[in-house]
């Protein structure tokens, strides 16, 4: 066997390997009880991209989503691929393009890649709340899980049936969102990892220098409008509404960490833990405000 030969078997060896690291961490959540393993099951996918290149990412991509529909139910292997599988796919693809112009060579940029995560993103949530995730039937499911309490004539329960008759419109997207924190942590993961081994093919991520469009900044706040304008569509909307906050969150974050320095970031990140949800509300606020005024050269003058 020649060592090209040689080569390709051991990087499709390695390949293989790593889809079944992600197909085990799926198979695995299964049998805990927060799903823990699940919310890592894009690491492998990223690592074979970031580490060993194209071939051998879409090979773990292809092995693990090829499990995935034969193992689980279309609703559950739909959802796991379109929040967890495919944006490790997408976002390791993306991550090792590059253009190659007079002997240097330019990645393509991070507010690039973040683009095209969010889009993916906001098809998933269209395409769950449309074929499995209907507001009825998420309905359906909250009032038998809590149809026990029912019995009673306690205000609390009825408070806590309204509570969530209330917020279920917002349901899927919040999951998609939660499973959105848990890629950007995979994705930085497979960094660190492939950097401190020494295959990592990008040399670097600068995720400070993320950029918004306009469109992507502003596109919350018309999602929450039409959501509560046109109720035939509030559920849908109301997802969108959800995930479209990470993009402009993930740019306010960029803006807070370029603007103080390192005493000032601890002192936010302990008012990040403290009152998260106001903190975390002024942070997508100064990524949108970001998108049109850029902050930092306003701040410099």
């Amino acid at each position: 066997m020649s060592p090209a030969n040689s080569k390709n078997t051991s990087n499709v060896k390695v390949a293989v390997l790593f889809g079944l690291i992600s197909a085990f961490l799926v198979f695995s959540s299964i049998f805990i009880p927060i799903q823990v393993t699940l919310f890592f099951s894009g690491l492998p996918i990223f690592c074979a991209y970031l580490a060993y290149g194209n071939s051998c990412g879409s090979i773990a991509f292809i092995l693990v989503t090829t499990i995935l529909f034969l193992i689980f139910p279309a609703e559950t292997s739909f959802d796991i691929f379109l929040s967890m599988i495919a944006p490790a796919a997408l976002l390791g693809h993306l991550s090792i393009k590059n253009i190659e112009h007079k002997n240097k060579i330019w990645w393509y940029p991070e507010s690039f890649l973040l683009l095209h995560f969010v889009l993916l993103s906001f098809a998933s949530v269209a395409f769950m709340s449309a074929v499995y995730y209907s507001e009825d039937a998420l309905l359906k499911a909250s009032n038998e899980a809590i149809k026990p309490l029912l019995t009673s004539n306690n205000l609390n329960v009825s408070s806590v049936q309204n509570y969530i008759t209330s917020t279920i419109k917002y349901s899927v997207g919040v999951g998609m969102l939660i499973k959105m924190l848990a890629t950007l942590l995979n994705f930085n993961l497979a960094h660190i990892i492939t950097k401190k081994i020494k295959r990592n093919i990008r040399p670097e991520f600068n995720l400070s220098s993320i950029k918004i469009n306009n469109f992507i900044a502003i596109f919350p706040l018309i999602s929450l409008t039409i959501a509560q304008i046109f109720p035939s569509v509030s559920f849908l909307c109301s997802g969108l509404f959800v995930v479209g906050l990470f993009a402009p969150m993930l740019c306010g974050f960029s803006v807070v960490y370029r603007l103080l320095d390192i005493r000032a970031r601890f002192i936010f990140s302990f008012t990040l833990l403290i009152l998260t949800l106001p903190t975390l509300a002024v942070v997508i606020i100064l990524g949108i405000i970001d998108s049109f005024y850029a902050i930092e050269k306003k701040a410099s003058k």
